[in-house]
């Protein structure tokens, strides 16, 4: 089953050029796939019943047309099929022309709230869902493991602020964005405007945290990959370009 849901871009949206951002879109396929999973009784809503959350695992964002403020859009999005303790959703964005402005394709695993495990969906959940497994937005429907660069040209120590946590008590996925683009020797504008994002999620980040952030640029893509204080374990790897 396609969901859909309607938006209009806001003036907290865009850039000093009114076009929206990429984190905007991103928190609109966000919200459409938080709909969409409370509309069938798997979402945030339904949490005290089911004791099962959705979490974030890997995004593959691509923009095509970038729009500006006050312009509607409309979000499609659909499960793509369920294998083994992974969901796999797509998502495409389209302007009030019909025209698709941006698509991205999503891994999410399912947790159980009570002993914070790890579970496999069910039969009832997967087809609460009714998969569209033959449609696709990317020919390559992969998402490749990123690997961490071996050298970096730049690190900064940084500290989690509060206004970083989310409902689950961890640092909101698309919040990794922000972190990345303190690090990029370009300004804020700039960092908007790159056109693809990847970003694979390997360890939450807890409040209070202080994280290191490296970055380099390799193959023209901007990479940032956040880690430990300890420089031990990686929190995210994030591909721009």
């Amino acid at each position: 089953m396609v969901f859909k849901s309607y938006y209009r871009i806001d003036i907290r949206d865009i850039t000093i050029d009114n076009k929206v951002t990429n984190k905007a879109i991103l928190e609109y396929m966000e919200n459409s796939a938080c709909r969409h999973s409370d509309s069938v009784g798997y979402g945030i809503l339904g949490i005290p019943n089911t004791k099962r959350v959705w979490l974030l695992l890997d995004w593959k964002f691509k923009m095509i047309e970038r729009l500006s403020y006050g312009e509607e859009i409309n979000i499609k999005t659909w499960s793509k099929g369920m294998e083994k303790c992974y969901a796999y959703r797509d998502f495409e964005v389209y302007n009030s022309n019909g025209k698709i402005v941006a698509i991205a394709s999503t891994k999410w695993v399912l947790m159980d709230v009570e002993n914070l495990r790890i579970v496999k969906a069910d039969e009832t959940i997967r087809n609460s869902y009714n998969e569209e497994k033959e449609r696709k937005v990317f020919e390559k429907e992969d998402l490749d493991k990123i690997k961490e660069p071996e050298h970096y040209e730049k690190e900064i120590i940084s500290r989690i602020r509060k206004t970083d946590i989310d409902v689950n008590g961890h640092v909101h996925n698309l919040n990794y964005l922000d972190i990345a683009y303190e690090i990029l020797p370009y300004t804020l504008q700039e960092c908007q405007q790159f056109e693809n994002v990847r970003i694979t999620y390997k360890k939450e980040i807890k409040p209070n945290s202080e994280i290191r952030v490296k970055y380099v640029k390799e193959d023209n893509k901007q990479i940032v990959v956040i880690k430990d204080i300890d420089d031990v374990h990686i929190h995210s790897i994030i591909e721009l370009w």
